[in-house]
């Protein structure tokens, strides 16, 4: 017999997701920030100081690129996602 699976409905994220987040757009805002948060954290890591800004530049953009192939879901994710219109700026 083969087992169903039951759609998650909105009401159900409520229980678990709205625990530590008052909002969906409180949530949404979280999870850009903490992903571009990473993403510049993995961009500026271990910048050579010494070296020319076309070099430091060119570091940059092989740790983004780097950083999109490791970790492709929080690429997609945050190609999809933006600050939600009400972000505090």
């Amino acid at each position: 017999m083969a087992s169903r699976r039951r759609r998650l409905e909105p009401a159900d994220a409520e229980g678990s997701l709205f625990t530590y987040f008052a909002t969906r757009d409180e949530l949404l805002n979280q999870l850009y920030l903490e992903l571009k948060t990473d993403l510049r954290e993995a961009m500026l890591s271990a910048v050579p100081q010494a070296a020319t800004a076309r070099d430091k530049l060119r570091h940059a953009w092989q740790q983004y690129v780097h950083w999109g192939v490791t970790f492709p879901q929080k690429r997609r994710a945050l190609a999809q996602a933006g600050p939600i219109p009400a972000f505090p700026a």
